[in-house]
């Protein structure tokens, strides 16, 4: 379907990594939406950040309900 496609530009290097890249369009790239948003899913599974870990490790717990007697 022509709707479910759509491109995104993309940094080859990342622009946290590399700020100084960040507009200059030898590092820069297209690629479709869904591939964009992977890409950026993975880079960020790399994300050393320990908040960002932290939240990932409390999204696994399980919710606690509590029951009305």
């Amino acid at each position: 379907m022509a709707a479910d496609f759509r491109l995104e530009v993309a940094h080859i290097i990342s622009a946290k990594a590399r700020p100084d890249l960040a507009y200059e369009l030898s590092n820069v790239r297209t690629l479709d939406w869904k591939c964009h948003i992977e890409e950026t899913r993975a880079e960020r599974n790399g994300d050393a950040d320990p908040r960002r870990q932290a939240w990932r490790e409390l999204l696994k717990l399980p919710l606690k309900t509590e029951r009305k007697t």
